[in-house]
């Protein structure tokens, strides 16, 4: 018997390696395209997760997807005297707030926090930002907690290969020169990505009822009360989209009432008025125009009331 096992342990080491081995030949040979299991592109939150290492004692640390990194205009928060850092990242759930947290919380010291939040987050598993945050930052026990969780092939076999890959070779860093961002994208200092002016051309959506993970409910709590904890203040922010896409949303309202309870909370699709045509580039997120006159009313309304 204990040989069978032993034999048993043999082979699934010699098959791990073989995995491995697989993985790195896969992303050599293969384009992106053939390989849709496994995703090892870097992008723009590679630029911006090194750059979050050099912040300390922040005013405000901006939080969320790229309702957040694109909605929130560093630039605008600067000019006005606040030290202020945007850790959005491309569909950033929870599960990923939660792990920005556990590494940068600490070394950041903000102030505030303003957490980006949004009904159709709460809805999404979460993969596309796994992986976004597996390949553009460190990996480690966090890092597995994510593919114990989310149990996705893609989310597994990007985690073994850059674990692999920055335990035998450096961490691939890129620059703003480096990384190909298109005419359009501009990275600024402290996170945030404007785009060349644009406009929204109107679309239909299918209406829906959104259902909200428990596991995403479960790491929101978590995040509040790591924050409470710091004893840090935060706010609740829903980012401005189109009409549009919000009204195809049918329980926003228990979104909101559900928020409320969770602390200060403001949805701007109800408080900021916007044309769909002229502040957006797509569906969901500002333009730059758009992104002004957001900004403006956000610090009129909760800056001025959090001073």
């Amino acid at each position: 018997m204990k040989r069978f096992f032993a034999n048993i342990f043999k082979f699934g080491v010699v098959a791990f390696v073989f995995y491995i081995v697989g993985l790195f030949i896969f992303s050599r040979f293969l384009p992106s395209k053939r390989r849709p299991n496994l995703i090892i592109e870097l992008g723009h939150n590679n630029i911006r997760l090194q750059e979050v290492k050099k912040y300390n004692n922040l005013d405000i640390l901006f939080l969320g997807s790229s309702h957040a990194y694109r909605g929130f205009d560093t630039r605008i928060f600067i000019n006005k005297g606040y030290q202020v850092f945007n850790l959005g990242s491309s569909a950033q759930t929870p599960l990923q707030t939660e792990v920005l947290l556990e590494r940068y919380l600490k070394t950041t010291s903000p102030q505030f926090v303003v957490f980006e939040v949004s009904p159709m987050l709460f809805s999404n598993e979460g993969v596309e930002s796994s992986i976004d945050l597996i390949n553009n930052d460190l990996n480690d026990f966090s890092s597995l907690k994510l593919v114990l969780e989310q149990r996705n092939i893609k989310v597994l076999n990007t985690f073994l290969y850059r674990s692999i890959h920055d335990l035998l070779f450096n961490k691939t860093t890129l620059d703003t020169k480096s990384l190909s961002l298109g005419k359009q994208n501009h990275y600024h200092k402290g996170g945030y990505m404007s785009k060349d002016l644009s406009f929204y051309s109107y679309e239909t959506f299918k209406r829906e009822t959104l259902q909200f993970r428990e596991a995403q409910l479960k790491a929101f709590d978590r995040i509040l009360k790591k924050l409470n904890k710091s004893e840090i203040n935060y706010v609740l922010v829903q980012a401005p989209i189109t009409k549009a896409k919000y009204n195809s949303i049918l329980n926003n309202d228990y979104f909101d009432s559900l928020m409320q309870t969770k602390g200060s909370y403001y949805n701007f699709n109800k408080i900021v008025k916007l044309d769909d045509s002229l502040h957006f580039y797509d569906a969901h997120h500002l333009n730059q125009n758009g992104v002004d006159i957001f900004n403006k009313k956000f610090m009129d309304l909760v800056l001025k009331n959090k001073e």
